[in-house]
């Protein structure tokens, strides 16, 4: 029998080889036709389909980094626009849609943030509620301080003057806070902030201002004031005692000692008001003589509450001011600065027992912070 291509006497035979070649290449052609065609019409749909994608959205990663902050109280339309503006996103459109699709989109804050320009929208919204892309600026602001040592520890954290300070608060309703509030001391209200990379000494106490009146709703200062038949700046001035005078444990006894005092006409006699009368940091010697200072906020000397805080109250002082312990209690002292034992007592002769405890622990202490000066 004879190969394909051979003829009858086992030659090759051309005729046929020609024939066949023929019509394989007709074949090979026809195919190559018909795929490249249907890649022209899969590239032409592709591209058509991107184009309709992106018309109102970018693709890819993005040109260049930005730093874009989102002011206090921005809605989803609000943040759109302003990444429109920046490059960030081609469309506010595209934007809303991503935003109402993600479900962390409502835990988005105001702030700064490191983006991209250029980015899809879906890629502009996960980066605005990733905290790896949020750009801080804080400054922490502890319980207890004077309003003059707040300035002095926003001015270096900000390089903001000290002045800039002074002059902002002057108006305090200016600044958001209630009419009660006469001056700043003590309702600047202390807490850990996010200030933006440009603040300025009135962006930084208006949020100071802010969450001292959010503190205040919370523990319901104003109904709580009058239910102790005291107005609210005299329940912060008592707190601000508190935070000076006492443990976290202790507050509401000592709030209640400070009320029963003054239920009684008797003076406070408290070492804090002394402390802030003098200008003594806390924890120093008092001067000898400092039950003796004429001074407002001399309570060995006067009866009834200081003027005004004497530091600014963190929000437990406050509710403690506000909700005391009701005891028979007259006295309190701190017998031991190291252990932080406190001894309460409702008469002068207990009491003077656990100040002689007190005397007695200074002598031996190494640390004699807080002891009077012999």
């Amino acid at each position: 029998m004879s190969g394909l291509f051979m003829d009858n006497n086992g030659n090759r035979d051309w005729k046929k080889i020609w024939y066949h070649g023929r019509s394989a290449f007709a074949v090979l052609l026809s195919l190559a036709v018909l795929f490249g065609g249907a890649w022209f019409v899969y590239d032409k749909a592709s591209t058509a389909y991107t184009s309709y994608k992106t018309a109102d959205d970018y693709a890819g990663e993005g040109v260049k980094e930005i730093v874009i902050t989102i002011p206090e109280g921005s809605s989803g339309t609000d943040m759109g626009n302003l990444l429109v503006k920046n490059g960030v996103v081609k469309s506010r459109k595209a934007f809303l849609k991503a935003y109402a699709k993600n479900e962390k989109s409502k835990t988005i804050q105001a702030g700064t943030f490191k983006l991209r320009t250029e980015i899809p929208a879906d890629r502009a919204v996960e980066m605005l509620v990733d905290p790896a892309y949020q750009v801080h600026n804080r400054v922490t602001v502890p319980e207890s301080l004077r309003l003059k040592d707040q300035f002095a520890l926003l001015s270096k954290k900000t390089k903001i003057p000290v002045a800039q300070f002074e002059a902002a608060a002057k108006n305090p309703q200016a600044l958001g806070f209630p009419k009660y509030v006469k001056s700043v001391e003590g309702f600047l209200f202390p807490q850990t902030y996010e200030i933006g990379q440009k603040p300025t000494a009135t962006s930084i106490l208006k949020l100071m201002a802010k969450e001292y009146n959010a503190v205040a709703a919370r523990q319901e200062l104003v109904s709580g004031a009058e239910e102790l038949d005291r107005t609210p700046a005299e329940i912060i001035t008592v707190a601000s005692i508190l935070e000076a005078e006492a443990q976290e444990k202790d507050m509401p006894m000592v709030a209640g000692i400070i009320y029963n005092r003054l239920d009684q006409y008797m003076p406070l006699g408290l070492d804090s008001t002394s402390y802030y009368a003098t200008n003594t940091p806390l924890g120093k010697p008092l001067p000898k003589d400092f039950t003796k200072i004429p001074s407002p906020y001399n309570t060995y000397l006067n009866t009834g509450l200081p003027p005004g805080p004497i530091g600014a109250p963190g929000e437990k002082a406050i509710k403690a001011a506000l909700h005391p312990t009701k005891s028979d209690n007259l006295y309190w002292v701190t017998i031991n600065y190291q252990t932080k034992e406190t001894v309460f007592s409702s008469n002068k002769e207990d009491h003077d027992k656990a100040v002689g405890k007190f005397e007695a622990w200074c002598k031996t202490a190494k640390d004699k912070s807080g002891c009077p000066v012999s």
